[in-house]
C-alpha cells in the first residue's frame, strides 16, 4: 500500500514539473539523503552541546566566597541560613552560573539546587512544619534559583527604565545601550564615578554597605539618622551608582534589598545632589512657595481664556486657595499646568485614603510601574500624607511631618537617582518642574525619548505630526515670565 502511495506522488510530481519519472525519483532520493545527513549533524551538534553542559555542572561550584560571613558561619554549625541570606546566595550563585550558560534551563537549575542541599542539608534542605526533612528536599532552592534566572534575563516588563535586549546582535545591543545612557544620564554630573574614595577598596565599601543592611534591619528608617550610616552612605555612592546603572539594570527590589537607606527622603534627596548638583529639597520647597503662586495668579488672571477643563479646575479650587496653605497652593500649580498640557492627574497622582497604609495602597491601588506620588487625603488638595510608588510598589513613604514639597523631592528624584524615563503620559508637566523649579536645564538631550521621533517630531503612539512637548513647556514657560515681569 505504502509503494503504490509512493509512486503515485512521484507520477503526479513528475507531471506537475514536466520531468521524465526517472528525474523524478532522482529528486527524491537526493531530498530524502539531505534530510537524512541534517538531522545527523543536528544530532551531533545537541548532543555535544549536552556533553558541554554536563562538563560546566559537574565542575561548577558556589562561589561561597563571595556571600556574607553569616551565612558561612550558619552553614560551619549547621544552622539554617537567614531569608536574606539565603536570597543573596542564589544571587550570586545564578550570577556564577550565567557565566557558562547565560539562560540555564530547569534541569540545571535542579542540579545544582540539588549538590547544595547535598552539601549542606542542615542549612537549605527542606523541612516540614515538624522540622523534619521533606523527601524532595531542594524543591523551595530550586524555585529561588530558577525564579532568579528568569528575573535576570525577563525583557517584557513593563518598565520604562530597562533597556531590553537586542535581536540584532551586539552592535545594535551596543547601540541602544549608548541611547539609554544618554537618556539616563540626562542632566547629571555625577552619573557613573570611576575613582574610589581616598584609602577605600571594593572591600571595604562592601563591609560598609552590609553593616547598613544589618543597621536598617534592627532600626529600620529610623537608623538613617545615624552619624555612621550617613558617612557610609556618602563614601558608598559610587558602588550605588554602579549597581543602578548596570546593564541589564536591576530591579527596585533588588536595590532596595542592597541599600534601604536609599529609600529614605534624606539620602534619596542627598544622592540626588551628589548626583546632579541640585539640593532639590529645599530647591523644590522655596519655588514651589513662590512659582507656586505664581502659576496661580497667572491662571487666575485669564481665566476666561483657558478651556473648559482648566476653568473647571479654577472653580474647584478657588476656595480653598482663599488661606495661606502652602501645601495647597503647591499642589494646585501642578494640577493646574497638568491640566494646561492636557495630562491627567493619575499620570502624577494617585488618591489614597488619609488612614491607608503601605499594604493597603499596595493591595488596593493599581501602581503602574513608572513613578507615582500617592496623595492620602480626601482629595489631592487636602492630602496629609504621601507616599511614592516605582515599578508598582511603594518604595517610600514620607514622614508624618513631611509636606507636599518634600513628597515632590522624593518623587521627581526617583526619575534620576534610578534612570527613570519621564511617563509619556506627563513628560511635558515633568520638564516643567525640572526646568522651572529645579533649574536643571541641558543644551540637549531628553528624559522622555519614547513620546517623539527626535527628527520628525511624529508621535511614536499614533503616528501624527504633532507639537513637541518641549515646544510646550517652552512657550510656557515663555508666557509665565513675560506675566512675572
Amino acid at each position: 500500500m505504502e509503494h503504490a502511495i509512493f509512486l503515485t506522488c512521484l507520477a503526479y510530481f513528475s507531471a506537475l514539473t514536466g520531468l521524465d519519472f526517472g528525474l523524478s525519483v532522482s529528486f527524491f532520493i537526493y531530498l530524502y539523503c539531505e534530510r537524512q545527513i541534517h538531522s545527523k549533524i543536528l544530532s551531533m551538534c545537541f548532543a555535544e552541546e549536552e556533553d558541554d553542559d554536563e562538563d560546566w555542572i559537574s565542575n561548577f561550584h558556589v562561589p561561597w566566597q563571595q556571600t556574607p560571613e553569616s551565612l558561612r558561619r550558619a552553614i560551619a554549625e549547621g544552622r539554617r541560613v537567614e531569608a536574606a541570606d539565603r536570597r543573596l546566595m542564589v544571587r550570586i550563585t545564578v550570577d556564577a552560573m550565567r557565566v557558562h550558560c547565560l539562560n540555564p534551563n530547569k534541569k540545571v537549575c535542579a542540579e545544582i539546587a540539588k549538590a547544595i542541599v547535598a552539601d549542606y542539608p542542615e542549612s537549605f534542605a527542606d523541612l516540614s512544619k515538624e522540622g523534619e526533612l521533606l523527601s524532595r528536599r531542594y524543591s523551595s532552592l530550586l524555585t529561588q534559583i530558577k525564579t532568579r534566572v528568569e528575573h535576570v534575563n525577563r525583557n517584557t516588563e513593563n518598565r520604562i527604565r530597562r533597556p531590553k535586549t537586542s535581536k540584532k546582535g551586539e552592535h545594535s545591543n551596543r547601540q541602544a545601550k549608548t541611547a539609554r545612557t544618554k537618556v539616563d544620564s540626562y542632566g547629571c554630573i555625577n552619573w557613573h564615578p570611576q575613582d574610589l574614595p581616598e584609602g577605600e577598596t571594593p572591600e571595604s565599601l562592601e563591609n560598609k554597605r552590609q553593616i547598613m543592611a544589618t543597621i536598617f534591619n534592627s532600626a529600620g528608617p529610623r537608623g538613617v539618622d545615624r552619624g555612621d550610616v550617613d558617612e557610609f552612605m556618602r563614601l558608598t555612592y559610587i558602588n550605588q551608582r554602579h549597581m543602578i546603572n548596570a546593564w541589564p539594570a536591576p530591579s527596585i527590589g533588588d536595590v532596595k534589598e542592597q541599600w534601604p537607606f536609599l529609600f529614605t527622603k534624606r539620602w534619596l534627596c542627598a544622592h540626588f545632589h551628589m548626583l546632579t548638583g541640585v539640593e532639590i529639597d529645599s530647591c523644590l520647597s522655596g519655588a514651589l512657595l513662590s512659582k507656586g503662586k505664581t502659576i496661580v495668579n497667572f491662571f487666575r488672571s485669564q481665566k476666561p481664556n483657558w478651556r473648559r477643563g482648566t476653568q473647571s479646575l479654577l472653580n474647584d479650587i478657588e476656595g480653598d486657595l482663599s488661606g495661606n496653605n502652602k501645601d495647597l497652593t503647591a499642589c494646585a500649580a501642578i494640577l493646574l499646568v497638568l491640566s494646561h498640557f492636557r495630562e491627567k492627574e493619575d499620570s502624577l497622582f494617585l488618591l489614597a485614603d488619609v488612614n491607608d497604609t503601605q499594604m493597603d495602597v499596595e493591595a488596593q491601588l493599581h501602581l503602574p510601574a513608572t513613578p507615582r506620588l500617592i496623595m492620602l487625603g480626601s482629595s489631592l488638595l487636602a492630602s496629609s500624607k504621601w507616599m511614592v510608588s516605582l515599578e508598582g510598589r511603594v518604595v517610600c513613604v514620607l514622614e508624618n511631618q513631611s509636606d507636599f514639597a518634600a513628597a515632590l523631592s522624593v518623587f521627581f528624584g526617583c526619575f534620576y537617582v534610578f534612570n527613570t524615563e519621564y511617563q509619556e503620559a506627563a513628560s511635558a508637566t515633568l520638564e516643567l518642574i525640572q526646568r522651572k523649579f529645579t533649574r536643571i536645564n541641558p543644551n540637549e538631550g531628553t528624559k522622555c525619548s519614547s513620546y517623539l521621533d527626535s527628527e520628525a517630531g511624529v508621535s511614536r503612539r499614533t503616528g501624527r505630526v504633532v507639537q513637541r512637548k518641549t515646544d510646550a513647556v517652552a512657550t510656557f514657560l515663555k508666557d509665565l515670565t513675560e506675566f512675572e515681569w
